[in-house]
């Protein structure tokens, strides 16, 4: 879907985050780099919805819907900024020798992911500032075709989806990849 483009426009800790964590990319950050355009409370998209119908201009009337973005806090700003601006053997280091709560929670996050999904997805980042959009959207679709194949992705699903336990038995590790 062309998000080694999208996040080669991100900053670079950021893009690490987000893409390793597949945490919600968060709001004032899609409208700083571009992942949107506008922010539609949810309480108006109502009215927004029965107004696109009749509208001659839809961007016209999406701007008179949109509103500031609410000021909310981003959680472990800091330390996402200065973790994950780094190689991913450094991010893992970074985070273990940080004992603070939200350095915990993301290291414990970041071990219960296949590590050679990480590890992919660590290089794509270092060379999607080299790609454009159409050879960003073909890596895309390799990727995620030979993915299909892994057998991290079975046992992914197996942990989450079939038995539920939460425990995948990932085939490889980040040392021997």
């Amino acid at each position: 879907v062309g998000s080694s483009y999208r996040f080669s426009q991100f900053p670079k800790a950021w893009a690490n985050f987000y893409g390793l964590t597949g945490s919600n990319i968060a709001l004032s950050h899609a409208l700083k780099w571009n992942m949107a355009d506008y922010f539609v409370p949810s309480a108006l998209l109502p009215e927004l919805l029965n107004n696109l119908c009749s509208a001659s201009d839809d961007r016209k009337l999406i701007e008179q819907f949109a509103c500031e973005v609410p000021d909310a806090p981003i959680l472990a700003e800091a330390l996402i900024e200065n973790v994950f601006a780094n190689p991913l053997s450094e991010i893992f280091e970074s985070l273990q020798n940080d004992q603070s709560i939200e350095a915990q929670k993301i290291l414990l996050d970041l071990n219960s992911r296949s590590p050679l999904s990480l590890m992919v997805t660590d290089k794509l980042f270092e060379m999607s500032p080299f790609l454009d959009l159409k050879k960003s959207l073909e890596l895309d679709k390799i990727l995620a075709f030979n993915f299909m194949f892994n057998p991290d992705l079975q046992e992914g699903i197996r942990a989450q989806i079939i038995d539920k336990d939460r425990q995948p038995k990932w085939h490889y590790k980040i040392a021997n990849i």
